[in-house]
C-alpha cells in the first residue's frame, strides 16, 4: 500500500472535481471511508469497490429511535444524515489518483441527486400508499439510469476520464473477483443497517448534517409506519426483533474500517 494512501484519495478528489466542478460541493459535505472487503447486492451485478450510502438515524434525547419507542418520541425526535462513499482499500493500492477519481464520480453523482431521490421516493409513499422500501426499490433503478446518462455524458466530453473509467473497471473486477474468491465479500442488505449504527456510534468522525425536510417527512412517515407493525407484533416476534438490532450495534461496535477521510478543496488535517 502507498505510504499514505489518503494523499491518493485526497488528489483523486481534486481530479473529480476538475472533470465535474459540482463534484467539489458533493465531496466537501460527505466522508470517506475505506473498507478491507468488497460489497455484494446479492443480485447477478459483480461486487462493489465503490459505493455510496447516506446514514440516517432519528435521534430523542440522546438516544437513537428504534422501534418500539412509542410515537410521543417521533414528536421531538431529531433527524440526521451523512453521506458517504464507501472505497475498497485495495483502489488505493492498485488505482492511480485518476482511476479512483474516475470511479468516485459515480457515486458523487448518486450522492448530488439525493435530494432528487428522496423527493421520487416520499411522493411514492404519499401518494400511492406504498412502504419506503416498496418506493425505494422502485426508485433505485430509475436513479441508475440518470446516473449512467450523466456519466457518459461526461465521458463523452473528456476523453481521459473515458479512458480512466475504462481502466478503473477493469482493477476493480479483478479486487472483487479476488474477493469473492478469498471470502472477503461482505453482502450489502446487512452492511448498510451496520453502518447506519456504525456512523451513528462515531458520528464526530462524520460530516453528519440536519435533514432537509422531504427527507425528515420520509423518516417520520417510515418511523410511524414502523411503530403500527411493532405493536401488532407479539411478544415473541418483539424479543426476536430486539436480539437482530442487538446483533447489528454489536457488529458496528466491532467493525474496523480502513480509515475514515473529509476531504476538502484546500489541504487540512481533517483526518
Amino acid at each position: 500500500m502507498p505510504s499514505d494512501p489518503l494523499k491518493v484519495l485526497e488528489e483523486a478528489c481534486s481530479l473529480a472535481a476538475r472533470f465535474y466542478p459540482p463534484a467539489e460541493r458533493v465531496l466537501s459535505s460527505c466522508t470517506l471511508v475505506g473498507l478491507p472487503f468488497s460489497l455484494s447486492t446479492g443480485s447477478d451485478e459483480l461486487p462493489h469497490a465503490y459505493f455510496y450510502q447516506v446514514a440516517l438515524w432519528l435521534e430523542h434525547g440522546g438516544q437513537l429511535y428504534l422501534p418500539g419507542a412509542g410515537m410521543a418520541c417521533l414528536e421531538h425526535a431529531s433527524c440526521s444524515y451523512a453521506p458517504l462513499v464507501l472505497v475498497r482499500e485495495a483502489c488505493l493500492e492498485r488505482e492511480t489518483p485518476l482511476l479512483v477519481a474516475a470511479s468516485l464520480l459515480h457515486e458523487v453523482l448518486h450522492l448530488e441527486r439525493y435530494p432528487i431521490y428522496t423527493r421520487k421516493v416520499l411522493k411514492l409513499v404519499r401518494e400511492q400508499g406504498l412502504t419506503r422500501e416498496e418506493a425505494v426499490a422502485r426508485v433505485v433503478p430509475e436513479e441508475e439510469r440518470e446516473v449512467e446518462a450523466l456519466l457518459a455524458g461526461l465521458a463523452a466530453r473528456h476523453r481521459e476520464l473515458r479512458e480512466a473509467m475504462l481502466d478503473a473497471d477493469l482493477v476493480e473486477r479483478s479486487i472483487c473477483l479476488e474477493d469473492a474468491l478469498r471470502g472477503r465479500l461482505v453482502p450489502w442488505g446487512t452492511f448498510r443497517h451496520v453502518m447506519n449504527f456504525y456512523v451513528f456510534l462515531n458520528r464526530s468522525a462524520f460530516r453528519v448534517h440536519t435533514c432537509f425536510r422531504e427527507l425528515r417527512e420520509l423518516l417520520l412517515l417510515d418511523a410511524r409506519a414502523k411503530e403500527e407493525l411493532y405493536r401488532a407484533l407479539s411478544e415473541e416476534e418483539r424479543e426476536r426483533q430486539a436480539e437482530q438490532v442487538k446483533g447489528l450495534l454489536e457488529t458496528a461496535r466491532e467493525l474496523e474500517v480502513s480509515w475514515v477521510f473529509r476531504w476538502s478543496p484546500r489541504r487540512q488535517a481533517n483526518r
